[in-house]
């Protein structure tokens, strides 16, 4: 699509919108403080997602973006909105999201990138209009600023939620050297060790998309700003409950304690993650009591390893090709090999 269709495009959904003459705009509609007064966890995409204890948030309203779905093999829920808005993933993404679709409540996508994705009830099209400082309070129509984030917490205040904690929202980003340039600042990455998320094939071998250059990040820090200058007008609560990075715009709060789980209920959640025939008791004397690796040889052959916080957010890279990571719970991790998963938790867990 050239830039004048884009233009045309654009003018066309604004007017759609403010007149509400089209279905996805009453879709819209529908949300609008749907969920006045409750509050929802934004979950972001950065490396600190392997220091944190999802699987806390089952029952909770939760909010994902582009590949969050490698994450879903860890767990035993899946998220309530999810987002894709960026240009340059979504088109690639297409198939993938057609395929997680129907785990969501709502799917929110750029109506300007959107052709390959299957129309659905739960489909909800985005129509672009600015960039920061504006924020949009009539969705679909959103603006942009370097980051989902941004378009995800315009969605969050429209939807009436009155708190927002943020996870996985780093802030830490590093240039991904092995990647290829191609056009602007778009990229390539020529492996699966993307640098910047909690998995290193989320933007690996083959992937398109956007180097995060000196100019982004100061988008984002201006696009965090305004929305806690705005949330503060507004007496809506955004917090960052994540495990480290460097956001510091909103307040930090610890993530456990927005809960009140005992310990056994913690287990329990990090079994059902595992498998719904994992037995809480089993692993929970298992992950208290079993033998801890020390270091994790490259040939390491075990079918189930446990090892310590340190080392497990040091080796979720290296071997999440091969192993599922559980965790963290009580400050140790869960290994478990791919190819034997379901033979592997029979053996050591029911």
């Amino acid at each position: 699509m050239n830039f004048l269709a884009r233009q045309v495009r654009k003018s066309v959904n604004i007017a759609k919108t403010l007149l509400s003459l089209d279905q996805n705009t009453r879709r819209w509609n529908a949300l609008r403080n749907a969920y006045r007064g409750q509050r929802v966890f934004l979950i972001g995409n950065g490396p600190s997602l392997n220091e944190t204890p999802l699987f806390l948030l089952k029952g909770e309203l939760t909010l994902c973006f582009n590949r969050f779905h490698l994450m879903h093999e860890r767990l035993s829920w899946s998220p309530h909105f999810y987002m894709c808005i960026d240009p340059a993933v979504l088109p690639e993404m297409a198939p993938e999201i057609n395929q997680h679709a129907p785990l969501y409540r709502y799917v929110c996508v750029h109506s300007l990138h959107a052709g390959a994705i299957i129309k659905r009830d739960n489909v909800l099209l985005m129509h672009p209009v600015a960039r920061v400082p504006y924020f949009s309070w009539r969705l679909p129509l959103f603006a942009s600023g370097g980051t989902v984030a941004y378009p995800g917490l315009q969605m969050l205040f429209f939807s009436g939620f009155s708190t927002i904690y943020l996870v996985g929202v780093d802030q830490n980003y590093v240039i991904h050297e092995t990647a290829t340039p191609t056009t602007g600042i778009r990229v390539e990455s020529q492996h699966d060790d993307d640098p910047n998320h909690f998995d290193p094939r989320y933007f690996g071998k083959g992937r398109t998309y956007h180097q995060p250059v000196e100019a982004t990040r100061l988008r984002m820090t201006r696009a965090f700003t305004r929305v806690r200058d705005i949330a503060a007008e507004r007496g809506i609560v955004i917090k960052n409950a994540g495990a480290g990075g460097q956001l510091e715009i909103f307040d930090r709060v610890d993530l456990h304690s927005l809960f009140a789980f005992s310990r056994d209920q913690e287990y329990k959640l990090l079994a059902e993650s595992v498998s719904d025939a994992c037995r809480p008791e089993k692993l929970r004397t298992y992950m208290e009591d079993g033998r801890v690796e020390q270091d994790l040889a490259p040939d390491i052959s075990d079918g189930v390893l446990l090892v310590e916080r340190e080392v497990g957010k040091k080796w979720i890279p290296r071997l999440i090709t091969r192993y599922v990571p559980f965790g963290p719970i009580r400050g140790r991790y869960l290994f478990v090999r791919r190819e034997e998963r379901r033979a592997l938790v029979a053996r050591h867990f029911e």
